[in-house]
């Protein structure tokens, strides 16, 4: 049967226990860029707006493209502003992952600002991208993307490790993102993934996701920590300069520790 309109198909891989594989966006600029992740076989893009210049219409433009070739785009903010989320919701994003969240109560802000009533209160504005426009009756609307939007809450300090298990409880959250490179710099070791303490700090967010029956990733150089898969690759299409995308990330059901992986046949989940 084929998926309803404005299905996330990346969320609905990881409630089915399958491994989704993201394309991170961190330069380019056109909505080629989906076209790419889909001829590689990627299930899901990530456009980077903490830490690059990429304006809100350009957002826009790479989530409707993506929509339409069945990839799903994950937007990162670059703040807490509720109205930042619910614009690029509003744009076409499936995804939102907000950095640098400390505990559960910046979790449920998180959740007010991105879901409709009655789990929060972001501001109706009737079908969309997201949607394809389709027409659809206001509770429709709301219903429809409350359940395929794929709320992500960053991980970032040694604080906010220790309150993975609160965060990950939060209703409305969907995944919980370790960001390695800011946490390694906040514990004094920066860029150094597969140190002790960081390897510890994966363990306790994967155990709280697992626990709260959310998914985990991280971004991080640990390749070593992904086991490769002995599947025959898919198809796969090459990206130059500053088209290439910056990082690939494997998002788990349950559980990951890394978000690194060499490409998109690598399907079988990361293990101890």
């Amino acid at each position: 049967m084929a998926d309803p309109i404005g299905a996330n198909l990346a969320k609905r891989r990881l409630a089915a226990g399958e491994l989704v594989l993201c394309m991170g966006v961190n330069q380019m600029r056109t909505p080629n860029i989906a076209m790419l992740a889909a001829a590689c076989g990627f299930d899901a893009i990530y456009i980077d707006l903490e830490h690059n210049p990429t304006s809100l219409e350009t957002t826009a433009a790479v989530c409707v493209a993506a929509l339409g070739l069945g990839v799903t785009p994950i937007v990162r903010v670059g703040s807490h502003d509720p109205s930042l989320a619910a614009r690029v919701l509003d744009c076409g994003a499936q995804g939102v992952m907000v950095p640098h969240v400390a505990d559960a109560t910046e979790a449920r802000a998180i959740v007010a600002a991105c879901r409709f009533a009655p789990l929060g209160r972001r501001s109706a504005a009737g079908s969309g991208p997201a949607l394809g426009y389709a027409s659809l009756s206001q509770a429709e609307i709301n219903r429809r993307l409350n359940e395929e939007t794929l709320l992500i809450a960053m991980i970032e300090t040694p604080e906010a490790v220790a309150q993975a298990d609160a965060i990950a409880g939060v209703d409305g959250i969907d995944m919980l993102h370790i960001g390695s490179t800011d946490l390694s710099t906040e514990m004094g070791i920066a860029g150094e993934y597969e140190h002790e303490r960081m390897r510890a700090a994966y363990q306790t967010v994967a155990a709280a996701a697992k626990a709260g029956s959310r998914a985990s990733t991280s971004t991080s150089g640990c390749a070593p920590l992904i086991r490769r898969s002995r599947r025959p690759r898919r198809r796969t299409a090459r990206a130059s300069g500053s088209a290439a995308c910056g990082r690939t990330w494997r998002f788990s059901p349950g559980w990951s520790r890394s978000g690194c992986a060499t490409s998109p046949a690598d399907r079988t989940p990361a293990t101890s």
